[in-house]
């Protein structure tokens, strides 16, 4: 109980939740992310939850738009197929405005990159309008989200927050902070939590290290397991990464 509260708290500094949010949850809830993100993180929050018992993409955009869903946790698999369906969308635009506008959104958001500003913005209405005006972002977690697609959906308009974490730390470790995503990082530690590389070779790349009150006890029944991943207070997760 301990680890999850911690997390809780460290996910609440980062002020990405308001008041009038809703999460729609559509990942089984005995795994640590959607247990966390879509049932402590709203109860602890005293936001309303939206749960569906199916993945059907066209059930997920009736729910979204139906229940004015704000907010959607998703693994980057549910993401791809999301993309794929505006994607076709896209494919139905005749030549030649099809490429036109194809390189106008490129251009929008290289420009928004350098100087914050982007011309496309009125075009993003109408790609939003498939999930309804009140939907805020999508966060990502589970696996690792590719790049190009976190870029091919900002093109459209809609933000990707992706994380990174294991069961085993309740389960967030870092998080993209809302107002400045950056996509291909998984974004920063989250308050109360310490993250340091082992050993990093010449690119910076080592395992991750993990330190903080949201890290488990141990494994359950399991001592010898656990002497392997804690030492000295730092949970040893076996993923390599850099800062």
């Amino acid at each position: 109980h301990k680890n999850f509260c911690a997390n809780y708290r460290g996910i609440a500094e980062l002020n990405a939740v308001r008041p009038d949010d809703n999460l729609l949850a559509i990942l089984p809830l005995h795994h640590a992310l959607p247990f966390t993100a879509t049932l402590l993180l709203p109860l602890f929050f005293r936001v309303k939850i939206t749960y569906l018992d199916t993945l059907k993409a066209e059930a997920i955009l009736r729910c979204v738009k139906e229940e004015r869903v704000t907010i959607l946790v998703v693994t980057p698999q549910v993401l791809q197929h999301f993309y794929h369906g505006m994607k076709r969308q896209l494919d139905l635009i005749p030549w030649p405005l099809r490429p036109l506008l194809l390189a106008y959104l490129n251009f929008s958001q290289r420009l928004s990159r350098c100087l914050g500003i982007n011309p496309a913005k009125p075009l993003f209405r109408k790609f939003r309008s498939a999930l309804g005006e009140r939907f805020r972002f999508f966060i990502s977690g589970g696996a690792k989200l590719p790049e190009s697609l976190a870029e091919n959906l900002a093109r459209l308009g809609f933000t990707v927050l992706e994380g990174y974490g294991l069961t085993e730390t309740a389960p967030v470790v870092t998080f993209n902070p809302p107002d400045a995503p950056r996509p291909g990082s998984v974004g920063r530690p989250i308050p109360g939590v310490e993250v340091r590389i082992l050993n990093p070779g010449a690119d910076g790349i080592g395992e991750v290290l993990i330190r903080g009150d949201n890290v488990m006890p141990g494994y359950f029944h399991n001592e010898a397991a656990t002497r392997e991943v804690l030492i000295d207070g730092w949970f040893h997760s076996g993923d390599l990464g850099y800062l």
